[in-house]
């Protein structure tokens, strides 16, 4: 079983949607993937794919008042998910250090934990938990550089950096080029995922954007990163004029 912490220095970047198409993703390779909302405080990943009113939530796991069995929610594109709570009065008395020993529960090939944004407390439980990480990042000097910090506490933990996802490219000329990231870094960009309007639809509609529209932009290049992070190698499709010219004009 493969437990990766996927990370962000700030919310906003993209990191929960990473999450969702990776799990529908790595499960259409015949993978067992169970994506876990590890983000106590402001959860996303359940908004993200329909299950914002689900009655059992990580939370409540946390507190002992469910098992595991009950937060477990199939989803029907083949992968399971543990959401988390929005209701505030679930933020007490959570014992956030049994994340460790549900994960060790769990029947999964692979654990996708979104992580809380930041370096805080709840960004280092999930940190911990995970044996890869995974930085999802995008191309302003300032975030590369809280990413820098994060990077150097993964290596502290000698945690398996898997490499970074740079999200929300804009080919902008104040971006930061790739090779310069790497430099920075000293890590390995898997993926270069531009800015796609389709992402703004496929969350609204709650469906992971890699099986609404698996030839737009965004959905194509996490398309992949999933085959770099099983080391297959990746086939180019060919994508008709007609989806091309869509393509261009989603951008």
């Amino acid at each position: 079983m493969r437990v990766i912490s996927i990370l962000s220095t700030k919310g906003g970047v993209g990191k929960t949607f990473i999450v969702s198409n990776l799990a529908y993703k790595l499960s259409t390779f015949g993978y067992k993937v169970v994506a876990i909302d590890a983000n106590f405080t402001t959860p996303h990943l359940a908004s993200y794919l329909g299950y914002d009113l689900a009655k059992n939530t990580l939370h409540k796991l946390l507190k002992n008042q469910v098992e595991l069995k009950d937060v477990l929610y199939p989803h029907y594109l083949g992968f399971r998910i543990i959401p988390g709570s929005l209701n505030l009065q679930d933020l007490t008395d959570l014992n956030v250090e049994n994340l460790d020993e549900i994960i060790k529960k769990l029947d999964a090939d692979f654990v996708l934990l979104d992580c809380a944004p930041g370096l805080g407390k709840e960004a280092m439980i999930g940190l911990k938990s995970g044996e890869e990480v995974l930085i999802v990042t995008i191309p302003e000097l300032p975030t590369i550089i809280d990413a820098l910090k994060t990077l150097k506490l993964a290596r502290s933990l000698d945690k398996r950096i898997l490499g970074i996802v740079l999200n929300r490219i804009k080919k902008d000329r104040f971006e930061v080029e790739k090779n310069k990231i790497m430099e920075i870094l000293n890590s390995q960009v898997l993926a270069e995922i531009p800015e796609d309007k389709n992402v703004l639809k496929s969350i609204n509609l709650k469906i992971p954007l890699t099986y609404l529209n698996s030839n737009s932009p965004a959905a194509y290049e996490i398309e992949k990163l999933a085959y770099r992070m099983i080391g297959q190698p990746w086939v180019e499709r060919k994508i008709s004029l007609v989806d091309r010219i869509i393509n261009w004009l989603s951008r």
